[in-house]
């Protein structure tokens, strides 16, 4: 399993360092065992140790009540062309940032399925919470910033890449109340009729 993995993002300070800083002890360690594994970046990006600096970075931003500001997904795909297996690796990136964002969709659903005119069951909450999440999943194709890319190139001439994007919690949960709130409506139509 590969080092990129293991950097999960959670929640700490405003920006990432500025470039001409140096990057942390834990992201110049984590840089050093991924080279290891003959991970490389694609050129014209900036150097391993500076975007998993930037990865942790975001991992460890928090909001004011403590919440991370970010929402990550990672990415890996394998394919004989380096494009073909950036954007597999990226969709799959998007997929992990819907799945984590899920808990959010639940309760705001069902905080505003409690105020709403729905009947109050499983079935409604779930209906609505499904809805959400096809929404919300295709409008963080815009929102994502890639913090982490890499590739290397197997035995086999397969190009493995692995992409870590990161979403803002505050764009994605008003993105959520939005979806939420239409579908709610459209479905309290749907029962008054």
């Amino acid at each position: 399993m590969s080092v990129a993995l293991s950097l999960s993002m959670s929640a700490m300070c405003q920006t990432p360092k500025k470039r001409n800083e140096k990057p942390s002890k834990e992201a110049v360690q984590l840089a050093k065992e991924m080279k290891k594994e003959h991970w490389k970046v694609p050129i014209g990006e900036p150097s391993l140790e500076r975007q998993i600096d930037d990865a942790l970075w975001y991992r460890d931003e928090e909001d004011a009540d403590g919440k991370s500001r970010y929402i990550s997904g990672l990415g890996q795909s394998h394919a004989e062309n380096y494009d073909v297996a950036r954007l597999q690796a990226e969709e799959i990136a998007r997929a992990a940032i819907a799945r984590n964002a899920g808990s959010m969709v639940t309760t705001t659903v069902d905080n505003m399925l409690t105020n709403s005119q729905l009947p109050k069951n499983k079935a409604t909450s779930q209906a609505v919470i499904d809805a959400v999440i096809n929404t919300v999943s295709s409008q963080i194709l815009g929102q994502t910033k890639v913090v982490v890319s890499a590739y290397r190139e197997l035995p086999d001439m397969v190009k493995e890449v692995q992409i870590r994007l990161v979403a803002k919690s505050s764009d994605i949960q008003a993105d959520i109340e939005s979806a939420s709130r239409a579908e709610i409506t459209e479905m309290e139509k749907r029962v008054i009729k």
